[in-house]
């Protein structure tokens, strides 16, 4: 997003197809994507690789939206909906849970939700902070 911001495309294209490839997993049947390829140094002992993380989901979906691929990001869109009437009104941080990626229902992932069906619906960027 910051990428397509500045308007460098090409490298926006090339960071989007890095995370496609990357980060895509499926969390609780349903497609997204993780916030860590395999371990990190925050948490050595842990593997969030096949943890659904639903901010970073819908962020990527927003890319794919303003990248001109409405299929994926519609696809995204309808997996966070799904997580979100399991969080009972807000969309659940993660799926599956753990301690420091949490199955609550949290602002951050359901504020980018409603970003990303802004966007698809009145087909007009979502203006941040301004």
């Amino acid at each position: 997003l910051f990428l397509l911001a500045r308007g460098d495309r090409a490298r926006a294209e090339r960071s989007l197809d890095y995370t496609l490839r990357t980060f895509a997993r499926r969390g609780g049947g349903l497609p997204g994507f993780a916030p860590y390829a395999g371990a990190v140094a925050d948490y050595p002992d842990q593997d969030f690789s096949e943890t659904l993380f639903a901010e970073g989901t819908a962020g990527v979906a927003l890319a794919l939206l303003r990248m001109g691929r409405a299929r994926e990001a519609g696809e995204l869109s309808a997996a966070l909906r799904s997580l979100q009437r399991d969080g009972d009104g807000g969309v659940v941080y993660a799926v599956p849970a753990s301690e420091d990626f949490p199955d609550l229902a949290a602002a951050a992932p359901t504020a980018w939700l409603l970003f990303l069906e802004r966007e698809r619906r009145d087909h007009r960027r979502v203006v941040f902070g301004g």
